[in-house]
Order: C-alpha cells, then sequence, then structure tokens
C-alpha cells in the first residue's frame, strides 16, 4: 500500500491559494446606459477590481451586416473588452451559436431550407483572445437546454 499525500484544498476567494491581507474590500456596482464599445473606447482600461459579464449581441440584432462584417466586429469587442480588463480581472462571455445558410441569412431572416454553416461564437472569441497578449482561457462551458429523448 502507497501512503497517500492529505489533499490540500483551498478555500473559493482565496486568489489561488495567496492569503490575503483582512483589508476590507470596497465593493461597487455601476450601470450605466450607453453604447458600451464608445464607453470602453473611450477608457484607458477598467478600473482596478473590475470584471466584465456580457454576451455579444447577435448577428439578427445588428442591422445590415454580412457574416464576415459580424465575425469581425464580433471579435474586435471581444479583443476591445480584454485589452481594457485591469490585471488579474476576468471576463465572461455568455454566447448562443447561430446557424446560417448558404446565402448568408440567418435567424428569422433565413429561408427555408438547410443551413450552410454553424457559427461557432465561443470558437471566434477563443481565437479573437488569442489575438490579446497576456490573455488565457481559464474554462469553457457548453450547456444544453433542450430535451433528451
Amino acid at each position: 500500500k502507497v501512503p497517500r499525500k492529505k489533499r490540500q484544498y483551498v478555500p473559493r476567494g482565496s486568489g489561488g491559494g495567496q492569503i490575503r491581507d483582512s483589508v476590507a474590500v470596497n465593493v461597487r456596482r455601476e450601470v450605466l446606459c450607453q453604447d458600451a464599445i464608445a464607453w470602453l473606447k473611450s477608457l484607458s482600461r477598467l478600473p482596478p477590481g473590475s470584471c466584465v459579464l456580457t454576451g455579444v449581441p447577435d448577428i439578427h440584432e445588428l442591422d445590415n451586416v454580412t457574416l464576415k462584417g459580424y465575425i469581425d466586429w464580433f471579435q474586435m469587442v471581444v479583443k476591445l473588452i480584454l485589452e481594457k480588463l485591469p490585471e488579474q480581472s476576468r471576463a465572461i462571455f455568455m454566447q448562443t451559436d447561430v446557424k446560417v445558410t448558404k446565402d448568408g441569412s440567418h435567424g428569422q431572416k433565413a429561408k427555408s431550407g438547410s443551413y450552410w454553416q454553424w457559427l461557432d461564437k465561443a470558437h471566434i472569441a477563443i481565437l479573437a483572445a488569442s489575438q490579446v497578449p497576456g490573455v488565457r482561457l481559464l474554462w469553457h462551458r457548453i450547456i444544453f437546454s433542450g430535451q433528451l429523448t
């Protein structure tokens, strides 16, 4: 029988094993009603302690955009958010995939028939993130919300 080393557990929120000083932390929430892209572009960086939880708008929520235009725009938004994060911060992107037809239509505008391409937004976000120095993927989840038969 091989002796096992006792497991060491790190409490959640402990900063990856580093014990934090007992300094009071001021938690602040600010809700702004304005164009997020213009606002982010106006900042040099988000304030220290900031994090981002967002869903980038879907292709059918934008007016007159091609599939390529949407992918370029989506990647620009992801890169912008990641570039503006303060050190040691996190961004969570909640996205749903989209199926598009051969003519580029999607959603309610799609004509009947089979879909041509699956637009995997997690893949597009990861590609964009790979272009931002110092950014790394910490986790990726896929959630199924339908019924299993």
